[in-house]
């Protein structure tokens, strides 16, 4: 939907990337063995939130699930990088 409304072709791109490396974290997260239960309690809290239409809990849910996701995903980018032979920081 962002796509279809973007009038610059700047804007187009931006985004595009921006979804493809959403669908690769999302991948990378839920492809891990427990996540998906975990991800959809997340879910779960933040839906609940909403319909409290409580605005600081449904973005402090957003803000975690975001967190745990990049956290796992950033795991598995830095364990896939040592395979092939990459020195990686943990931060």
């Amino acid at each position: 939907m962002l796509l279809d409304g973007a009038s610059s072709a700047a804007i187009r791109s931006l985004l595009s990337g921006l979804q493809a490396r959403v669908r690769m974290l999302r991948f990378a997260s839920l492809s891990q063995p427990g996540r998906p239960a975990v991800a959809v309690l997340e879910m779960r809290g933040l839906c609940d939130a909403v319909e409290a239409r409580d605005g600081d809990a449904a973005a402090a849910a957003c803000v975690s699930h975001l967190q745990q996701a990049a956290r796992i995903g950033n795991r598995r980018g830095r364990v896939r990088a040592r395979a092939v032979g990459l020195r990686v920081s943990r931060g």
